[in-house]
């Protein structure tokens, strides 16, 4: 059975989650100096499988702080 779009999307936005987690009140130089935090953000490559298998391409649009947000 193929999976919906929806669920690769919440696996990419549940990762993207995450990794804000990891970085939350972290500098570049705590960040550069401690690998727990780094493999953690960079074992989320989930986000990139995810988003490889999505076969819609769905419109973007920038949020009021500059980042992309799905319409």
């Amino acid at each position: 059975m193929e999976k919906d779009d929806s669920v690769y999307l919440r696996h990419a936005l549940d990762a993207s989650g995450r990794i804000l987690e990891f970085l939350e009140g972290v500098s570049q130089v705590q960040f550069e100096a401690n690998h727990l935090i780094q493999d953690g953000v960079i074992r989320h490559e989930i986000i990139g499988e995810a988003v490889k298998r999505v076969s819609i391409r769905a419109p973007f649009t920038r949020r009021f702080d500059g980042q992309m947000f799905p319409q």
